[in-house]
Order: structure tokens, then C-alpha cells, then sequence
């Protein structure tokens, strides 16, 4: 879809970036439901319990390599994990937001392997999530390439923030201790008016 500034050349192009797993997608209930099915009688951390960014690293793949296991299985997880309560009307409310005031919503997530990513725009199309375009980076300060204000959850991505950016961050006991310049409780809470007072924030630096 043509968005209505893309007609006005002159108009500056601003970039409102969105984070997949930890934002959009509860993607620690679907890697439970993956590590339980491969190990079903490991212990598996339950979400609302996990207080530390590599928590995955601590459990028991039977002698396999936590990363290894994990980045080989990541894209399982799409086939399990859901949105957020209130993530598609977000990303809908924010789609027509940026339609009318010029900005790209652009998917910037890390995704590890090529069959992960093409599981997570599978995902995007399967729920509805509307955005405009998506891009996938490997390193934290790779995301802060992609979007003038980004909504994220990683504590590296957030401390990776540029002077010339803006971050909204969505709160987890994980990141509890990093700063963000705005900060949400859940998805659900991200309204076009915050997204407002971002990029008044970003053209005030």
C-alpha cells in the first residue's frame, strides 16, 4: 500500500521501528512449549519468572551448546508463540498513524537464521500485523541503523542507543535497570500519542 506522503518527495523520511520477540510476540512461552517438547522432563523457567536477558543459557539440553540449541530451534517458536494481548490493534493503530504523518513502521528484529526469519514474517502475515516493511540485523547497534525511535525490550539494544535517537522501552524485569527515554508496561499501551511525544522528542535533539 502507497502511503499518503510517499506522493511528497520533499518531505523528510522518519522511521518509527518496532521489535518481534519480547514486544510484539511472546516469544518465551513459544520457546517453552518447543524446550518442553524436545526435553520434557527438563525444568523450563516460566515468563513471568525470568529476570535475566540469557536466561536460556542456564538450562539442560542433554550435552548440546545452550546457543547452539537455541538459534537451531529458533524458528520453531513462531509456529507456537502469540502476539501479545492488544499487539495487532497496536500495530493497526500505529499503521494509520504513520499513514497520515509521514513515518515508515518498520519491523526491526534479530532473527539469527534465515529459516527464523522467514518464520517471523510468516507470523507477521498469519496474525495481520500491519507494518510497512521489516529488517533484519545481527547486532544490537545494528537496529538503531533502521529507526529513528525504536520500541525495544534488549538491554544491549537499549544501552546501544545513539544520541540522535529515541527508545521506548518495553518494561521486563530483565531491564528493569537500563534507561529508555520513554517506557511502556505492555504493547498494549503504545498509543499513537506517545509515539507523538517521540519523534517531538527526536526533532528537539
Amino acid at each position: 500500500m502507497i502511503k499518503k506522503f510517499e506522493q511528497f518527495s520533499h518531505i523528510e523520511e522518519m522511521i518509527l521501528g518496532v521489535d518481534l520477540d519480547g514486544v510484539l510476540n511472546d516469544f518465551i512461552e513459544g520457546f517453552n512449549v518447543v524446550y518442553h517438547k524436545s526435553f520434557p522432563d527438563n525444568y523450563f523457567v516460566p515468563s513471568d519468572e525470568i529476570d535475566e536477558w540469557f536466561w536460556y543459557q542456564k538450562l539442560d539440553y542433554d550435552g548440546e551448546a545452550p546457543d547452539k540449541w537455541f538459534f537451531g530451534h529458533k524458528a520453531e517458536t513462531w509456529y507456537y508463540s502469540k502476539p501479545y494481548p492488544g499487539a495487532i490493534k497496536t500495530m493497526r493503530n500505529l499503521y494509520e498513524y504513520t499513514q497520515d504523518e509521514g513515518i515508515i513502521l518498520r519491523i526491526v528484529t534479530s532473527q539469527m537464521t534465515p529459516e527464523a526469519e522467514k518464520a517471523s514474517i510468516k507470523w507477521l502475515m498469519k496474525y495481520g500485523i500491519k507494518y510497512d516493511d521489516i529488517s533484519f540485523t545481527y547486532r544490537s547497534k545494528d537496529k538503531w541503523d533502521n529507526a529513528d525511535v525504536l520500541i525495544d525490550d534488549s538491554p544491549s539494544v537499549l544501552k546501544a542507543k545513539p544520541d540522535n535517537k529515541v527508545s521506548i522501552k518495553v518494561n521486563m524485569k530483565y531491564n528493569i535497570d537500563v534507561n529508555s527515554d520513554f517506557k511502556i508496561s505492555k504493547i498494549g499501551l503504545l498509543s499513537p500519542e506517545l509515539v507523538h511525544k517521540a519523534f517531538k522528542k527526536l526533532k528537539s535533539l
